[in-house]
């Protein structure tokens, strides 16, 4: 059993030029040929209109057999190559089966390899870039959590708005941070004498 198993996984591994030569050796040369020395032991005038009625129809057949063998060959490879780009452009990287590298030979083969490998790069590269992205996130995280804390220390700094008018009765106050902590500030501190009033520009 391990026998054909082997020898047809071989045959598989073959060039489609190969496959296509045995077929029609096959089909136009061997069988023909036994079909034909069957005849000969029946008589000589039915092996003789066989041979003829055989050499007329390979005239006419070889052509368009061998055009649809090529194309029927060829069709198969150029269907798995269409279904892998299709897994490739729908993202399903892993879904993409490599070829094996005794399989080299063959064109469509090479080809089929060289987009596993394309979409094997673009995978890596796609969970590089959403590795990066999660970092990124996470950085930005932290950042405005410490914005935020940075803030709650400077507002903290800031005088209350009663002591404002208790010590300034008559001002006015704008204080727009552009961001979430900013560079300017203001500061009062009532002393015994009266009050020291600060601006801080960064």
């Amino acid at each position: 059993m391990s026998f054909w198993v082997n020898a047809a996984r071989g045959v598989c591994d073959w060039s489609v030029e190969r496959k296509m030569t045995i077929t029609l050796l096959l089909g136009f040369v061997l069988i023909p040929l036994a079909s034909f020395i069957v005849l000969q032991t029946g008589g000589e005038g039915a092996a003789t209109r066989f041979l003829v009625v055989l050499l007329v129809a390979a005239i006419i057949l070889v052509v368009p057999a061998a055009k649809w063998l090529s194309h029927f060959v060829a069709l198969r490879s150029i269907r798995a190559l269409n279904a892998q780009c299709t897994l490739l452009k729908e993202g399903n990287y892993d879904r993409v089966d490599l070829p094996p590298a005794e399989r080299e030979g063959h064109d469509f083969l090479k080809l089929q390899r060289n987009m596993h490998w394309m979409g094997y790069t673009i995978a890596t590269r796609e969970h590089k870039l959403q590795r990066a992205m999660t970092d990124l996130a996470r950085a930005q995280r932290q950042i405005g959590q410490s914005l935020d804390y940075a803030s709650l220390i400077q507002t903290s700094f800031l005088p209350d708005r009663q002591d404002l008018h208790a010590f300034l009765p008559d001002h006015f106050l704008i204080w727009e941070q552009r961001d979430t902590v900013g560079g300017d500030a203001y500061w009062l501190r009532p002393t015994d004498n009266g009050f020291f009033v600060g601006v801080i520009d960064c």
